[in-house]
């Protein structure tokens, strides 16, 4: 996402490069295109940090609720996949995000769907 981010920037900083060189642009209008078009892009980010954010939660509130229902353990979990429990407990309470090898395990763990464990249907199957 850093890369994307610098990259974008830079192509914000040529176009008003470009835009403040142009002399048929009157300069508060270069600067407001310049300024409309970083605002969209950092509304974009902020969009898309929010809702990261916010599904990390529900997917770690979901790891554990799921788990829970099951009446299993963080240790019998961890055994049964073969994830550290330390880890576990760190998506259960948010700190990590489970990559999609830990999801697939986590899934057959449970008996559920990947799209239940992310939070993406709440139908387990």
């Amino acid at each position: 996402m850093e890369k994307e981010v610098k990259e974008a920037l830079g192509d914000k900083f040529r176009e008003a490069e470009r835009l403040g060189a142009d002399k048929s642009i009157p300069v508060g209008e270069a600067v407001s295109l310049v300024l409309d078009g970083i605002r969209a892009d950092y509304n974009t980010i902020a969009g898309y940090s929010a809702a990261r954010a916010q599904r990390k939660k529900d997917v770690a509130e979901r790891l554990k609720a799921v788990r829970k229902a099951r009446g299993l353990k963080q240790q019998e979990v961890a055994e049964k996949t073969g994830l550290n429990v330390i880890t576990l407990s760190g998506y259960e309470i948010g700190r990590n995000e489970p990559n999609v090898e830990a999801l697939v395990r986590l899934a057959d763990c449970y008996g559920v769907s990947l799209d239940y464990l992310t939070c993406r249907s709440d139908a387990e199957k």
